[in-house]
């Protein structure tokens, strides 16, 4: 999170030998990125938003909200909490700012500085969460290699942008990707989603994504579940191990948003392929026969 609307660009040292706009990047480009690699086996290797902290208990005598770990909010915060499993004693997909607050417990008010609300009800939800309500905003990615390490078998998400924000206010907005290389490593467990993108005012041009095949997983190229636009997805390569794209698939947590509400999602002059190079075959291909097999015993 940043104060103002001036855009900050990432770009490598050699970003003037870069393709021109319009002009998608190949395998032959990649000396010219700069590569960045995740920080562990599990953790994406560039995350644009807040993450989501889990309440763990709620006490009604002090109005205090425990959560899970370090929660680290400020004092004046926004937040906004949801849950999908049950009742929590504040209103969903409302703003609310932290007072009061250590490092695990904080309390709620209705305005910056507010009195803190009376919380008169235990919540019966397992999963209870909250997000900060502040945007990412207005960044520029180019030039950049985002790749997993060799022999890294669980990665899930490998760019993350946005995550289940409770409010749209808290969604990533402006934010461009241009003359990327997004990947796995061919021939090894890729990532479950090479880019989870839950984002406003988004683009991705001219790029290249590819190796995006976590065995036992659906392996997505690009996948969000809230993604209220607008959304550019223009003349890129977008290989996949099962799903090239995919909006939706799970719940969406800010109450009304239909992907794609604020200004569409526009997908043009892409090249969606799905190498066979994926597919098990016998004696080939994936590391094991996934379950069942095929009237032919041969390829699945």
């Amino acid at each position: 999170y940043k104060a103002g609307t001036d855009y900050i660009t990432i770009r490598p040292s050699r970003w003037r030998e870069l393709p021109p706009a319009g002009t998608r990047i190949t395998t032959a480009h990649q000396a010219l990125l700069a590569t960045i690699q995740p920080p562990d086996t599990t953790s994406p290797v560039l995350s644009a938003g807040g993450t989501e902290q889990y309440v763990s208990s709620v006490d009604t005598g002090t109005d205090a909200i425990t959560f899970s770990g370090a929660h680290g909010f400020l004092d004046n915060d926004p937040i906004a909490c949801w849950n999908d499993d049950g009742t929590i004693p504040i209103t969903e997909n409302t703003i609310y700012y932290v007072r009061d607050k250590t490092s695990t417990t904080l309390k709620l008010a209705l305005l910056p500085g507010g009195s803190a609300i009376d919380l008169t009800t235990t919540p019966t939800a397992t999963r209870f969460r909250c997000t900060i309500a502040k945007p990412i905003t207005n960044w520029r990615i180019q030039g950049i290699e985002f790749r997993t390490k060799p022999g890294q078998l669980s990665q899930y998400n490998l760019v993350q942008i946005g995550i289940e924000e409770a409010v749209r206010e808290s969604i990533p907005r402006n934010i461009e990707f241009s003359h990327s290389y997004i990947h796995g490593i061919e021939g090894e467990n890729g990532p479950r989603i090479c880019m989870f993108l839950n984002a406003a005012a988004f683009s991705l041009t001219d790029s290249r994504i590819e190796h995006c095949n976590k065995e036992g997983e659906e392996g997505k190229a690009i996948g969000g579940t809230q993604t209220p636009g607008p959304l550019l997805i223009r003349n890129n390569y977008i290989a996949a191990g099962s799903i090239n794209m995919l909006f939706g698939g799970d719940y969406v947590r800010v109450e009304g948003l239909v992907n794609g509400d604020n200004g569409g999602i526009r997908i043009e002059g892409n090249h969606f392929t799905r190498p066979l190079s994926v597919k098990y075959s016998s004696g080939t291909g994936g590391a094991g026969a996934p379950m069942g097999s095929c009237s032919d015993g041969a390829k699945y």
